[in-house]
């Protein structure tokens, strides 16, 4: 499959862009781990004109803060319907969901993976995920995925 006429991706966030663990501090602060290798990926991404956006159903603040030093400006916390979301940025953005990939890792995800042209999950995803994806990453979520991804696009 030919990755080239991508405009819009998606992203989920936990087991996409984190290795899916949560950590917690003693105070009871939360706190995710991100792969600063997926960050440059994305900047090169977002230099080619390549809209990223990512929707998450955890209402995680970490998550927040990561988009904002990487300028992504489509971050979308607790949402439950990924799918109607997704259809918003698709009309705000003039597109169709055939210029769309959204990658995703576990069952709640299948639903819009399987309306993008280009469904992707990552190496640790749900089985599910895996029959679903045109493309599975050799890396896991976390762990330099999204990178895998900027490459695979970017050529």
């Amino acid at each position: 499959m030919n990755f080239k006429n991508i405009k819009l991706l998606i992203l989920d966030c936990d087991g996409v862009l984190t290795d899916g663990a949560v950590y917690y501090t003693s105070s009871g602060e939360e706190m995710r781990r991100f792969d600063i290798k997926d960050g440059y990926g994305i900047s090169e991404m977002l230099k080619s004109g390549i809209i990223l956006a990512i929707i998450s159903k955890s209402k995680s603040t970490p998550i927040i803060y990561r988009a904002a030093q990487l300028g992504i400006d489509e971050v979308h916390i607790g949402i439950s319907d990924k799918v109607e979301k997704a259809r918003e940025l698709v009309e705000k953005y003039h597109t169709t969901f055939e210029n769309v990939a959204f990658v995703g890792d576990d069952v709640p995800d299948l639903e819009l993976m399987k309306i993008v042209k280009y469904p992707i999950t990552v190496a640790d995803a749900a089985d599910e995920n895996k029959k679903a994806a045109a493309y599975v990453t050799k890396r896991k979520g976390g762990d330099g995925a999204v990178r895998e991804i900027a490459n695979l696009i970017l050529g």
